[in-house]
């Protein structure tokens, strides 16, 4: 059943897809003479609700009915959409698709069985010495009534400045009394009790260790526990402690990266994209393996984690997915030729930093030669130690560069709130309002005078959030010169002197073990962050 529209489908999706037979080039690219768009590509057989109203006879008949994708039409710009009760097709431009739905579809029954089944004499025997042999410490065992409200919660993470060990414990249930009780420490601000229940708090208690070892060696009575010892690794990244916090790098992440590449005895590079980088166009010669270009685009976005000083060379060639040239690539063998310069760079997270949060914003106005679109840039700080960035093109055009910082205050803003929140639900109460830096003196007075100018009145509504705050006093914005924003480094290219001067605000240096002075940049990394 539709086997035609179905291969018609498929001779129309082997046009649009690389072909080995023609160098990895698509049909479609050397016909007309450009690459194909995949925006429009759609899965067959699903849900779909054309717009009928060049159809209708009349006023009153529907203006969509739920029909099934066919394909794309090839005597047309449309998709072909058949209308299952009266199997009419309708070709329309304008499709609501429901990917998740397939009418024709049939659920996949797998064969019953026509013998009855085998019944095995020593079938209970076998089990339990199974169930004996391969459960230590009773892991499977059948549960009573009083264990079964009991559950293993999952692990929550650790302080990022706490090198506290994890314990793997398996879910079984104990082979002890209900309730279950233990001996707590005294404290002064509760009544003294022989007995209380077991809370989450009292496991990770500071204020006693060798009541935390005593804790573990008890549960290693009821529990068969593993000792995983300190984070070291995690998805990629590395967790070294050293005095005074952790260090987080990604060497190992970058050096399978250079090596996948073939990029590991390439000349270092001092910054990853050229101050002064010409703009590259479209028309130049495309490059010819896109999934390569693909692939290291990705990989690099997942360094940015740890890694804020590349984000905005990063999220350039991001924006030539599509159609990459030999320029474009060009530029990201520039960027892998700066991480093999900086592979010991990570990022440090000192222990003893205060709470204060506050953030840098910047813009580069009409920093996109194309779009004439502002790129928002902003950063945010807990104490000396970096928490979160973001770089990202403004949705609409700016008419002067004060409105484009306005624009980024209320990004910034946003941020802000939304950690505030986070930080009051863990009980981290901020002393004194977050502190938005911004180098722009009228975004500073735009946020200030609630009066609607001729400069503001055409800005929309949800971008005077940030006035909003600073009037209810929950935000304080403080001006910052030029030479001190450190957001300048997610919207545009910087010279060496410049891109060098602001990594370190961001606490990043070199790995501990590799560096000398390791713990004297620890401790001058709030000095930095105050120049």
């Amino acid at each position: 059943m539709f086997w035609v529209e179905a291969f018609l489908t498929s001779t129309f999706l082997i046009n649009q897809l690389p072909s080995p037979s023609l160098n990895m080039a698509t049909p479609y690219s050397l016909l007309h003479q450009k690459p194909p768009s995949y925006d429009f590509l759609l899965t067959f057989g699903c849900l779909c609700y054309p717009y009928l109203r060049s159809y209708a006879r009349d006023k009153l008949e529907p203006r969509s009915l739920p029909c099934v994708f066919m394909g794309y039409s090839t005597q047309h710009k449309g998709y072909r959409c058949l209308h299952y009760s009266t199997g009419r097709v309708y070709i329309s431009r304008h499709v609501v698709f429901d990917e998740k739905m397939f009418p024709f579809h049939k659920p996949t029954l797998l064969p019953l069985s026509t013998t009855a089944p085998t019944v095995l004499d020593d079938w209970l025997s076998a089990s339990s010495t199974t169930m004996t042999s391969t459960s230590p410490g009773n892991s499977s065992p059948t549960l009573d009534k009083d264990h079964a409200h009991l559950f293993t919660p999952e692990p929550l993470p650790h302080s990022a400045t706490q090198t506290t060990p994890l314990l793997d414990i398996p879910p079984s249930p104990p082979n002890i009394p209900t309730p279950l009780h233990t001996i707590s420490p005294p404290c002064p601000s509760q009544p003294t009790s022989s007995h209380s229940m077991i809370t989450r708090s009292q496991v990770g208690i500071r204020s006693s260790p060798s009541l935390l070892d005593d804790f573990v060696t008890q549960l290693g009575i009821q529990f068969s526990i593993k000792d995983l010892g300190l984070l070291h690794y995690f998805f990629g990244v590395q967790v070294q402690p050293f005095h005074g916090g952790i260090f987080l790098s990604q060497a190992k992440y970058m050096a399978d990266l250079l090596l996948c590449t073939r990029m590991t005895d390439c000349k270092p590079s001092p910054t990853p994209m050229a101050s002064k980088q010409p703009h590259l166009t479209n028309h130049d010669d495309l490059f010819p393996d896109i999934t390569e270009y693909w692939r290291i685009i990705g990989t690099l976005q997942y360094l940015t984690l740890i890694r804020p000083n590349i984000c905005y060379a990063v999220n350039s060639v991001c924006q030539h997915m599509h159609a990459p040239t030999y320029g474009h690539f060009q530029i990201v063998k520039r960027i892998l030729r700066y991480v093999k310069g900086t592979i010991s760079l990570g990022l440090r997270i000192v222990q003893h930093s205060s709470l204060d949060l506050y953030a840098f914003s910047y813009a580069n106005w009409a920093g996109c030669p194309i779009t004439c679109r502002s790129t928002t840039g902003f950063c945010t700080f807990l104490g000396s130690n970096y928490i979160s960035w973001s770089a990202k093109k403004q949705p609409t055009v700016s008419r002067s560069s004060a409105e484009a910082e306005y624009r980024a205050m209320a990004s910034t803003s946003t941020e802000l709130t939304w950690i505030s929140f986070i930080l009051c639900d863990i009980g981290l109460y901020q002393s004194r309002p977050p502190i938005l830096f911004c180098d722009n003196l009228s975004a500073l007075h735009m946020t200030i005078n609630p009066v609607f100018h001729s400069r503001t009145k055409h800005i929309a509504i949800d971008y005077h959030f940030v006035r909003e705050k600073v009037a209810l006093g929950t935000l304080t914005t403080q001006f910052i010169p030029s030479s001190s924003q450190v957001a300048n480094i997610f919207t545009k290219p910087l010279s060496r002197a410049v891109f060098d001067g602001l990594k370190y605000k961001f606490g990043l240096w070199d790995n501990p073990k590799t560096n000398l002075k390791g713990s004297n940049n620890a401790s001058k990394l709030s000095a930095v962050l105050c120049r």
